[in-house]
This record gives C-alpha cells, sequence and structure tokens, in this order.
C-alpha cells in the first residue's frame, strides 16, 4: 500500500513540476525570444529535469518519514496520503502540498500562460 501511494503521488507530483517547468520554458520562449537564445542549453534542461525529480521525490518521500503517512482510502482498493487524521502532522502536510504542488504552480502557469496569450494576440 505504502509502495503504491509514494509511486502514485511522486509521479503525480512530477507531473504537475513538468508543466510547471514547461509552461515556464515556453513562457521565456513567446515572450523573450532573445533572452530564450541564451537561456536555452542541454545542460541547464538536465538541471531542470533533475530538480523537478528532487522537488517531487521530497514531496513523495514525507510521508513515508514520519510527515503524515500513507493510508488505504475509500474501499480500501487504493492507498493516498493520510488526509483523513485530525493530527497537526497530517494537517500541515496536507496543506502544504495543496499550495506548494497545486495552488502555487498552478497560479505560476495561469500567469505565463495568460501572458503568452497576450503577447501572441499582440504580434498577430
Amino acid at each position: 500500500c505504502k509502495m503504491y501511494a509514494f509511486c502514485g503521488a511522486l509521479f503525480g507530483i512530477t507531473s504537475m513540476i513538468n508543466l510547471l517547468a514547461i509552461s515556464i520554458d515556453r513562457y521565456v520562449v513567446i515572450t523573450k525570444p532573445l533572452q530564450a537564445i541564451r537561456w536555452t542549453s542541454g545542460r541547464r534542461t538536465l538541471i531542470i529535469i533533475l530538480l523537478v525529480w528532487i522537488y517531487s521525490l521530497a514531496w513523495s518521500l514525507a510521508p513515508l518519514m514520519g510527515w503524515s503517512s500513507y493510508i488505504p482510502e475509500g474501499l480500501m482498493t487504493s492507498c493516498t496520503w493520510d488526509y483523513v487524521t485530525s493530527t497537526p502532522a497530517n494537517k500541515s502536510y496536507t496543506l502544504m502540498l495543496c499550495c506548494f504542488v497545486f495552488f502555487i504552480p498552478l497560479g505560476i502557469i495561469s500567469y505565463c500562460y495568460f501572458f503568452m496569450f497576450l503577447a501572441i494576440r499582440s504580434a498577430s
């Protein structure tokens, strides 16, 4: 159960943070094309990919290290982090996870795509 939940968390968080990295990259390329030429390189791309995985791994390992936990949910057919038990550790992990893995990345992605839209609209 813990391994299933860990993999689900790791790959889910990695997906969200990858979308964040892609949107930032596209934002820079579309809104600042001359800076993007200097900013883009194979080495920098590998570093960003590595940072995405480290960030995701840190959030996924936290319940295994004692900050919240992974438990069976619903009909006991899947597992996820413990958002049901009302302890300070579970509440703080759930709140921080929502903020730093969902709402803040979503806000940055929305910002990037909004200004990309404005840049493309003004150019055409």
